[in-house]
């Protein structure tokens, strides 16, 4: 079964404004810690590997316990329910999601996001990142532990709200998959 995602994407694959979607990308929690340059550069990136979808109010943008595809998502204009084992937590624009499941084996969603109002999205695939970054040489070995160091974090402090929320006990597994 197919997102609704999936199936909006067909009717909106150009970027409506690049120029501010860079602006936004560029304030969104993860991106903020990093340096101007390689802020600016890994919203550039992003933005060349993503497509514009919209979404409308209660429209289902990932499924907890669907198959991730390996995809992330830039929320840019709008606000979205995270919601796990009957709890929710609402994420407003700019925000990243999607990010969790790169550390999840089984490669599933573990939450499922819902659209509050009409949100616009930029979804990109993290291996279309990946290697857009490594082909265009547009990282330095730095930056580009700079920016995993980054996403570390930020996935530490959303494991920590989902613990809190669920009441599990959930931890990042170590970046080497230990």
């Amino acid at each position: 079964m197919s997102t609704s995602i999936e199936r909006k994407r067909l009717k909106s694959q150009t970027m409506s404004n690049p120029r501010i979607h860079l602006e936004q990308v560029c304030r969104i929690p993860v991106l903020k810690s990093l340096s101007d340059s390689t802020r600016t550069t890994v919203a550039s990136v992003l933005l060349q590997t993503a497509k514009e979808s919209t979404l409308e109010k209660d429209e289902i943008l990932y499924r907890g316990g669907d198959d991730a595809k390996n995809t992330g998502t830039l929320l840019v204009k709008g606000s979205m329910s995270v919601e796990r084992d009957g709890e929710s937590v609402t994420v407003k624009a700019p925000d990243l999601l999607g990010e969790m499941q790169q550390l999840n084996k089984t490669g599933q969603r573990v939450a499922t996001v819902t659209a509050l109002e009409e949100s616009i999205v930029l979804e990109f695939a993290w291996h279309d990142f990946l290697y857009t970054s490594v082909a265009m040489k547009a990282l330095t070995e730095d930056q580009q532990r700079e920016f995993k160091e980054a996403i570390g974090d930020f996935v530490g402090r959303r494991l920590k709200v989902l613990s809190e929320l669920t009441g599990e006990s959930l931890e990042a597994p170590h970046a080497d998959g230990e």
